[in-house]
């Protein structure tokens, strides 16, 4: 058998052996006395005295060198196994059960070096996972937290999270319990969480921040609710109009022509609406292959499309364009953009007022500002103006036209095209809006 796979007992074979042969050598101290007696050479009183002192001093002096033999290489070895195997145990020159012994160690050790290594390793893989999830993970004992990671403190905002929030669900059987709720401080955010019961009945949590979800859920909700409403209006406008002119047709000839201008007019509206919406479908789409677009020519010649409805209503309508100002993107729909301003700000600006476009370069991006002397929006809705369907005044906004969805249009463009779009106004005192995209090259 090989020195690597030595048995136990060789190990108490060598051992005995020592000690054989210390009381051999004791036994033979004691013959030789016994034979100096036999020959008369030594006096018996002095012959005993000599025997057990000798008898005493081999046997101390042979067992203090075993006990050295054996004890000095084990505390060795002790305390290289209290420095947690850090290394291996030099045999050097040590007795066979010792040397044995310190093999084992040693190959313990490497055997134990290399599990911690591969514990080590799956240990910084799963925190590496755990630390990349945008979903919270917690671990906890009791009401005891014993792992969390990044996520979890972003969204319950506490940098030291020690104890579960009161507002996660504890399970009181194996199966999970999942829970909604809202966070109100510091940052308003809604959360779904799950709490499951794991091995040594720990609790596992798992929470998401599904307000941004829940918001476009809302949003989608009421623009379905919002888009049904608007094309109900003017197509019930246009079958009653429709009936109405039929019998007016027959009855009063006269009336006949005033009914038909309705019919236009909600036949225009219900157009108007139609297209939006399409446009919108299609800016939400992946943005077409970009190119670089002149926009100076874009505003100057949408400014003057728009000259003739801003001069129907005696409005001054003013252009301060730099020239050959180009970014990239989609000239139809940029020209959408710049449409949909110019419209909205004519359209809610009394006679007699005024409306100023304005083009220029700044800091590696174009300026593009539109603004207004008319009636203005309150502060409390400027947040909202660029929602689907979202009107200021609902009454107004039918009587001008508008179908709610021009500046939502706005928005929308401006962020295709690696922009945006921001908006000023006080009540009364006009609206002045600005949309920043970056140059070409």
């Amino acid at each position: 058998m090989s020195r690597r796979a030595r048995p136990a007992f060789a190990i108490g074979r060598n051992l005995f052996l020592r000690l054989l042969a210390t009381h051999l050598l004791a036994s033979a101290g004691v013959l030789v006395i016994a034979i100096l007696i036999t020959a008369d050479r030594i006096d018996t009183a002095w012959a005993i005295i000599l025997s057990f002192a000798v008898l005493g001093g081999l046997i101390v002096a042979l067992t203090a060198v075993i006990t050295r033999g054996v004890t000095y290489p084990l505390d060795r070895i002790h305390g290289e196994i209290e420095r947690a195997t850090g290394g291996t145990v030099a045999i050097g020159s040590q007795p066979g059960e010792s040397r044995a012994l310190v093999t084992a160690v040693n190959r313990l050790a490497g055997d134990l070096a290399g599990r911690v290594d591969e514990l080590r390793a799956e240990t910084a893989l799963r925190e590496q996972v755990l630390s990349s999830m945008d979903e919270a993970v917690l671990l906890a004992e009791g009401a005891d937290v014993v792992y969390a990671n990044p996520a979890a403190r972003d969204l319950f905002e506490i940098s030291d999270l020690r104890t579960l929030p009161p507002v996660v669900p504890i399970p009181e059987d194996p199966l999970p319990v999942t829970k909604e709720f809202s966070l109100h401080h510091p940052t308003y955010r809604e959360v779904r969480c799950t709490s499951a019961r794991v091995a040594d009945g720990k609790i596992l949590v798992v929470a998401q921040d599904v307000t941004e979800a829940k918001r476009t859920e809302r949003v989608r909700r009421d623009f379905v609710a919002n888009a049904s409403h608007e094309l109900k209006t003017p197509v019930a406008g246009i079958l009653a109009t429709a009936e109405t002119l039929q019998d007016a047709m027959t009855h009063d000839p006269n009336a006949a022509a005033r009914f038909a201008e309705t019919l236009t007019k909600e036949a225009t509206r219900l157009s108007n609406l139609v297209q939006d919406l399409l446009s919108l479908a299609r800016l939400e789409q992946t943005l077409r292959v970009p190119e670089p677009v002149d926009l100076s020519a874009i505003v100057e010649r949408v400014a003057a499309e728009m000259r003739p409805d801003a001069a129907g209503k005696k409005i001054d309508l003013q252009e301060e364009v730099e020239t050959s100002v180009v970014v990239s993107g989609g000239p139809e729909d940029l020209t959408v953009l710049v449409r949909n301003l110019l419209d909205n700000a004519i359209r809610y600006t009394p006679e007699g007022g005024k409306v100023t476009v304005t083009l220029r370069r700044g800091a590696g991006r174009a300026d593009l500002v539109v603004r207004d002397t008319g009636i203005g929006i309150p502060a409390r809705d400027v947040p909202r103006i660029f929602e689907r369907f979202y009107r200021v005044d609902k009454a107004r906004s039918r009587v001008t036209g508008g179908t709610g969805l021009g500046l939502s249009i706005v928005r929308h463009v401006a962020e295709n095209h690696g922009g945006a779009v921001t908006a000023q106004s006080e009540l009364g005192a006009g609206s002045t809006f600005t949309v920043t995209l970056p140059l070409t090259g």
